[in-house]
């Protein structure tokens, strides 16, 4: 129990603590509980308003693609970002509005700009109104500077209201405008950059929801040329650096006038197009000539393609129409396809021992004779063409009385293709 003498010093304590210090004399204690009130009461609490998060959401994305020119229309992407010296190809210019309560865009505005050097917008005549998706009909603009390598002001707009146009991207990338270029030069990680105007009242966008202030996110996109000119073996048609079964079922399906879909569904994972295969098996030449009646044609690429395919000196020689070449030189020149420009001879050698040199510097498991039924390695990897050993053709048992004459090197293609087996001809019909 506390005393009273113990509870009057507690009292004190307490009013020192709370009231501050004991003072004499009615207005002096006044004087100080009005200074102590001032100085920490009668302060006014201020309320500070928080910055707006809301703006540091993302609104508009901008995301740029490449897309592969299949007979000058856009096919699908090239996710390499990787392109050939003379190759064309598209950039493709995605926007979308993504916001929570996304309206829409209803005008768009940017900028392109690429290495002048290295590539060449080739929509000719360059129009906006044909470049830019037809949802965005209003007013397309945009001026291309071709020596500087850009576009300025490439855009378009519509009025939904009015019935002109739609609004595009709402809460999806959606197609804003399709450039078409080529590669004219090697390059690695040349970028094409798009810029957009921030202020809206600028021209730079427009939401259907009249929303004006904006965050962009644009995805950085870059691309490689690169030259496979030289070096590169003239039997690989698809770019992956040799001369296979994949390549030679190519040759074969371009000299029997497969069509660009069909070349499509049957590239594998090549990233070349239709046109540039088309081209690759051109630029053969002579060299595809391995039935030596000096020219390159459907009978020529039916034997690569057996050669290919694990086929017997037999099979080829029942094969080879009227050539007066043996099995074994027509070996030797279609392994001639198989090896780089700069180590192939300049003329070609008429003689056995010269063929078979050649012959054998290619992999043993492409041209083993000893067992026609082992498969092509170096198809492995592609599901869409790693069963063309299992071709529905009897190669051994088909007739081959091609009418050749060497004074006609330029024959009718589709004459050529009535001249090779008519069950492969089917086969390949069959290819969608």
């Amino acid at each position: 129990m506390f005393n009273i003498p113990d509870l009057r010093r507690i009292r004190l304590l307490v009013s020192r603590f709370t009231r501050g210090p004991r003072l004499r004399g009615p207005r002096t204690r006044a004087a100080w509980r009005r200074c102590h009130r001032r100085r920490h009461w009668s302060e006014p609490f201020a309320v500070q308003a928080l910055e707006d998060r809301t703006l540091l959401t993302t609104t508009l994305a901008i995301e740029l693609r490449l897309l592969q020119d299949v007979a000058g229309a856009p096919g699908s992407e090239i996710t390499t970002d990787r392109v050939d010296v003379g190759q064309s190809f598209f950039v493709e210019i995605m926007a979308g509005d993504i916001r929570t309560d996304a309206a829409g865009i209803i005008g768009l505005s940017i900028d392109v700009t690429w290495t002048a050097a290295a590539f060449q917008e080739i929509d000719h005549p360059f129009n906006p109104g044909l470049v830019i998706t037809q949802h965005l009909p209003l007013n397309p603009n945009g001026s291309l500077d071709q020596a500087a390598g850009k576009i300025d002001d490439l855009g378009g707009g519509s009025l939904p209201a009015a019935g002109i146009g739609s609004a595009v991207g709402v809460n999806v990338l959606e197609r804003f405008a399709l450039l078409h270029f080529r590669a004219e030069t090697v390059v690695t990680a040349a970028p094409f950059t798009v810029t957009v105007q921030q202020d809206a009242a600028l021209g730079g966008v427009s939401f259907a929801d009249e929303e004006t202030q904006f965050i962009t996110d644009i995805e950085a996109q870059t691309v490689t040329v690169i030259d496979d000119s030289a070096g590169i073996p003239p039997g690989d048609v698809d770019g992956d650096g040799d001369c296979d079964a994949n390549d030679s079922f190519l040759i074969q399906l371009v000299k029997l006038s497969g069509n660009d879909s069909q070349i499509e569904q049957s590239k594998g994972g090549s990233f070349l197009t239709a046109t540039d295969i088309r081209s690759r098996v051109d630029q053969i030449g002579t060299v595809g000539d391995v039935d030596g009646d000096s020219d390159f044609d459907a009978n020529d690429a039916f034997l690569i393609h057996l050669i290919k395919l694990s086929g017997t000196d037999a099979q080829v020689e029942s094969s080879k129409g009227s050539s007066l070449l043996t099995p074994a030189e027509i070996r030797g020149n279609v392994a001639s396809l198989d090896v780089p420009p700069p180590t192939i001879a300049p003329s070609r050698a008429s003689s056995t021992a010269g063929l078979t040199a050649r012959f054998s510097a290619v992999s043993s498991d492409v041209f083993d004779v000893s067992d026609p039924d082992v498969p092509v390695s170096s198809s492995a990897g592609r599901p869409d063409r790693q069963n063309l050993t299992d071709l529905d053709v009897q190669f051994s048992s088909l007739p081959y009385d091609a009418e050749e004459s060497s004074t006609d090197s330029v024959a009718d293609e589709s004459a050529a293709a009535e001249s090779v087996p008519g069950q492969f001809r089917s086969w390949i019909d069959a290819i969608q």
